[in-house]
C-alpha cells in the first residue's frame, strides 16, 4: 500500500511539474509575442521600415500592393495603416506555411506546433491593436512627418524625419530583438526564415541573426529597387540616390543592425556550452545520445561526493546554444533525477565538429530504417512462401503426369524390398 501511495504521488508530482512548465512557456511566448506586435504595429509597419526576415519580404509585397491601389484607397475610403497591418499579417501567415512543414520535418512536431502558437499569438496580439478602439489611433511616435517622403523641402524637417525615424529603428530593433530572444529561451522560433537559420546553425556554426540580417539587408534593397522602378522614380542617379538614403530606409538598416546586436547579447546561437552530467545511469545517457545520432565526443570524470563520499561519474559534453535545451530533454528522458550544469565557453582550440543532422532528423532516420527493414523482411517473407507454394504445385503436376503403371510399379517394387528385408536372416559374428 505505502509503494502504490508513493507511485501515485510522483505521478501527480510529474503532472504537476509539466502543467507548471507548460504554462511559463505560454506566458514566454506570450510576452514575446506582445514585444514583437508593439514594435511591428507602432514602430516597424507605420513608419515604413522593413521588418527582419519573411516579414520583411511580406511587407515588400504589401507596399507594392498600397502603391498601386492608392487611387482605388481614396475613393473608397481605405485606411492605409489598417490595410497595411490586416494584409502584411495574412500574407505572413500564407509565406509561413512550408516553413511550418520545414521545421516539423527539420526539428519535430513540438518545435513546429510551438512556433505556430507564437505566431498565432503575434498575429492576435498585432490585430487587437489595429481594431480597439485606443490602440488603433494610438501613436508612440509622432505621425506628422512622412517618413517615406523623398521630397521634403527644408532641411529642418528632414533632420527631424531622419530623428523621428532613428528613435523608431532602435526601439523597434530592441523590443523586436527581445521578443524573438524568448522565443529562442522556450525552444521556439518567430517562424519566417529563423529555423532555417537554425538549421544552418546547426550545421555551419553560424549564428541564426547572421543569416536573418543578410537575407532582411537583400530584402530591404530589392524592394526599394523595385516599387522605385515600377513608380518611374529611377530615371536619374540623383532620383536613386534619393531612394537609397531615404529616412525609412536608412531606419531599416539601423533597425536591423540593433537587432543583430541584441540577438546576439541575448541569445548568441553560435555559442559554445559545457554540458556537465552526473547520473548513476552515465552509460545509458551515452547509448542513449548514439542512439539519436549525437556522436559527438565526451570526458568521463571520476568524483567523490561531498556530503555522501560517494564515487560518482561525470560526463561533459561541448555542444552548440541551439543543441543545448535539446540534449537536456534528451537526458532527462533517460535520467529524470540527473544533476546538469551548464557553463558558456569564450573559445574552444583543437577538434570540434558540428553534427551534419538534427537530433529529429537522426531519430526519423532511424524509423525510417527500422519501417524499410520490417518492409523488407515482409517481403522476403512473402517471396519464400510463394516460392515453397511454386514447389508444392510443380510436383503435385509432375505426380499427376506419372503413368499409373509406373506409379504402380514403383509400389509393388518398394513393397518388394520392405518384406524382403523383414526376411532376411540375422547374422552373427564368431
Amino acid at each position: 500500500m505505502v509503494k502504490t501511495k508513493n507511485k501515485n504521488l510522483s505521478t501527480s508530482v510529474t503532472k504537476k511539474s509539466v502543467h507548471q512548465s507548460i504554462w511559463k512557456r505560454l506566458r514566454t511566448i506570450m510576452f514575446g509575442a506582445f514585444l514583437i506586435a508593439v514594435a511591428s504595429k507602432y514602430f516597424i509597419i507605420y513608419s515604413g521600415i522593413y521588418s527582419s526576415g519573411l516579414g520583411g519580404f511580406a511587407q515588400g509585397i504589401t507596399y507594392t500592393i498600397w502603391d498601386n491601389t492608392f487611387a482605388l484607397a481614396e475613393t473608397t475610403g481605405m485606411n492605409e495603416a489598417v490595410f497595411k497591418n490586416t494584409f502584411y499579417w495574412i500574407l505572413n501567415i500564407i509565406l509561413n506555411i512550408p516553413i511550418i512543414i520545414f521545421a516539423h520535418k527539420k526539428f519535430g512536431k513540438d518545435f513546429a506546433k510551438w512556433s505556430v502558437i507564437g505566431l498565432t499569438m503575434s498575429f492576435g496580439w498585432s490585430m487587437f491593436f489595429t481594431y480597439t478602439p485606443g490602440f488603433n489611433t494610438l501613436e508612440i511616435v509622432p505621425g506628422w512627418i512622412d517618413f517615406q517622403a523623398n521630397n521634403v523641402g527644408e532641411v529642418g524637417m528632414l533632420a527631424i524625419a531622419y530623428i523621428l525615424a532613428v528613435i523608431s529603428a532602435v526601439m523597434a530593433g530592441i523590443m523586436h530583438a527581445i521578443g524573438v530572444s524568448l522565443y529562442y529561451k522556450s525552444s521556439v522560433s518567430s517562424l519566417g526564415v529563423d529555423p532555417i537559420g537554425k538549421y544552418v546553425s546547426n550545421k555551419k556554426g553560424t549564428n541564426i541573426s547572421l543569416i536573418v540580417t543578410v537575407f532582411s539587408m537583400v530584402n530591404v534593397f530589392f524592394w526599394t529597387i523595385f516599387r522605385g522602378a515600377l513608380a518611374g522614380d529611377l530615371k536619374t542617379f540623383e532620383a536613386f540616390l534619393g531612394m537609397i538614403l531615404s529616412p525609412a530606409i536608412i531606419a531599416t538598416v539601423l533597425f536591423l543592425s540593433l537587432y543583430k546586436m541584441t540577438m546576439d547579447k541575448i541569445f548568441p546561437t553560435s555559442s559554445k556550452m559545457e554540458l556537465s552530467i552526473i547520473a548513476q545511469n552515465h552509460s545509458e545517457i551515452v547509448d542513449h545520445f548514439n542512439e539519436i545520432g549525437f556522436h559527438r565526443t565526451h570526458t568521463k570524470q571520476k568524483i567523490t561526493g561531498g556530503y555522501s563520499k560517494e564515487e560518482k561519474i561525470v560526463l561533459k559534453y561541448i555542444v552548440t546554444a541551439t543543441e543545448m535545451r535539446d540534449l537536456v530533454k534528451e537526458v532527462q528522458s533517460v535520467s529524470p533525477n540527473a544533476f546538469i550544469t551548464i557553463n558558456v565557453l569564450q573559445n574552444i582550440y583543437g577538434n570540434f565538429v558540428l553534427r551534419s543532422k538534427t537530433i529529429h532528423e537522426t531519430g526519423r532516420d532511424k524509423k525510417l530504417n527500422k519501417k524499410k527493414a520490417k518492409a523488407e523482411a515482409k517481403l522476403e517473407k512473402q517471396a519464400n512462401a510463394h516460392q515453397e507454394k511454386k514447389l508444392v504445385k510443380t510436383k503435385t503436376v509432375i505426380m499427376k503426369h506419372v503413368p499409373k503403371s509406373k506409379a504402380r510399379a514403383a509400389s509393388k517394387s518398394k513393397k518388394t524390398n520392405q518384406k524382403t528385408s523383414k526376411a532376411k536372416p540375422k547374422t552373427t559374428k564368431k
